[in-house]
């Protein structure tokens, strides 16, 4: 990994000191916020959300790998006051912050499709995964801070393909070989021909 990739981002250490005012917790891995680095990177229209406030402390990983036209979905608690958030988030046109409980927020948004959704290790349990899961792009990722290792060890949703890596559980719904018939190309004209 070069130096540029894993350099934190400038509004890191201004996150972390609005969370560690508010009580969140901010240890964070910087090899988990440059691998979102990279991810938000690879869509330059990705939509991606995070979910929980101890996510936040990655906020600033993300932006830094989105395109100006990718968007940033911010859905935290009502235990950390947006007071604190918004000097640091105001200005970026590609994030939206919502404060709301994570199963209404997800009920509001089930109609949209994200691809790449990071949900904090505060916020994990089976029946949010598999809501998440629901509102990711056919291509989409689902990433867990996993530090503790629970949701490695359970893998709570079928049809799911999981991997883990460097204390984040990696989820996709597509298929990891993807065995489609090829149809047509070359050899298939000739024989006809």
């Amino acid at each position: 990994m070069s130096e540029k990739q894993s350099e934190p981002p400038a509004t890191l250490a201004a996150v972390r000191c609005s969370l560690s005012e508010c009580g969140v917790a901010v240890d964070i891995d910087d090899r988990v916020g440059a691998l979102l680095r990279v991810l938000a990177a690879l869509n330059a229209n990705a939509v991606v959300l995070q979910i929980g406030a101890e996510s936040l402390s990655y906020a600033p990983w993300v932006i830094d790998g989105m395109n100006i036209t990718a968007r940033l979905v911010l859905n935290i608690d009502n235990d950390v006051p947006l007071a604190l958030l918004e000097p640091i988030f105001r200005d970026d046109i590609r994030i939206a912050l919502h404060q709301q409980d994570p199963n209404q927020f997800l009920d509001d948004v089930a109609r949209h499709r994200f691809n790449l959704i990071f949900v904090g290790a505060d916020s994990i349990g089976d029946a949010l995964l598999e809501r998440c899961a629901r509102l990711l792009s056919d291509d989409g990722l689902l990433l867990l801070d996993d530090t503790g290792g629970a949701a490695s060890k359970s893998q709570p949703l079928a049809d799911c393909h999981y991997a883990y890596l460097h204390g984040v559980s990696i989820v996709t719904k597509a298929a990891l070989n993807s065995k489609a018939a090829r149809k047509g190309g070359r050899r298939a004209r000739r024989a006809g021909a």
